[in-house]
């Protein structure tokens, strides 16, 4: 049964209380419960493979900024290896394309 508060209505459960637990490494680590919860809830490191799909991306975004041409083709060949390694997976290139449909709305 819920408790009440002084006014005689159910107190107000401390939810951020509970965020700070799911959040807390150290509950984790303390708490199977907690671990499990975490696991299930936030997002896992990115593997491998996507950090590298990352740092592509980031890398032509930066090589775009700078007008750096040569930095760009670089990436976006790199991204289209990646595509090709990974068939049915969503095109990295098409992400790279789409990094630069900002420009075209600035130059219309």
């Amino acid at each position: 049964m819920a408790k009440l508060n002084s006014t005689g209505a159910p107190e107000r459960a401390d939810h951020m209380g509970a965020f700070a637990r799911l959040f807390a490494a150290d509950a984790a680590s303390d708490s199977p419960k907690i671990a499990k919860l975490r696991a299930l809830t936030l997002v896992p490191d990115l593997d491998a493979e996507d950090r590298a799909g990352a740092d592509i991306v980031t890398a032509y975004v930066t090589a775009r900024a700078r007008g750096d041409v040569d930095a760009m083709a670089t990436a976006y060949l790199a991204a289209a290896d990646m595509d090709e390694a990974r068939p049915g997976e969503p095109s990295l290139v098409a992400e790279l394309d789409a990094a630069g449909v900002g420009d075209l709305a600035e130059v219309a």
